[in-house]
């Protein structure tokens, strides 16, 4: 995951994410080499595509807080309905585990959760709307 700051023209930070599981079970690694991607529900899938951050955390009964993501593209529609969102998740390192993948969720883009509060500051200071864009080389 990137922040880009576009008054900057620049890459801010740069953080560990991870992605959509699909059929392979979750909090492992087993789809780093070749992830699938998704819009279906319960395709345990990432999305790609642009998405706007909802403006306030939301509380979440598996993780604590969350925030809602609304896609904006055909291949993300139904983020909404498939409740992907951003979310903190304790198993997610801050460094890179090499050999290992970052643990693989079931199709949400989680964080660790100092990185959560990274960007939990970084959506609360700013009146502006947010987006992500997921996309895959």
């Amino acid at each position: 995951m990137f922040i880009w700051d576009f008054g900057k023209n620049k890459i801010t930070n740069s953080f560990l994410v991870s992605h959509g599981c699909g059929v392979q079970p979750t909090g492992q690694d087993c789809s780093k080499e070749k992830p699938i991607f998704s819009n279906q529900p319960n395709s345990h899938c990432s999305s790609l595509g642009k998405y706007w951050i909802g403006r306030k955390k939301m509380p979440s009964p598996s993780f604590g807080e969350k925030y809602l993501l609304y896609g904006k593209e055909s291949t993300n529609s139904r983020a909404l309905k498939r409740d992907i969102v951003i979310h903190p998740w304790s198993i997610i390192p801050d460094e890179r585990p090499y050999p290992n993948g970052v643990p693989e969720s079931w199709g949400c883009p989680a964080v660790s959760p100092r990185v959560f509060k990274i960007l939990d500051d970084k959506f609360q200071s700013t009146s502006k709307s947010v987006l992500l864009w997921a996309i895959y080389p």
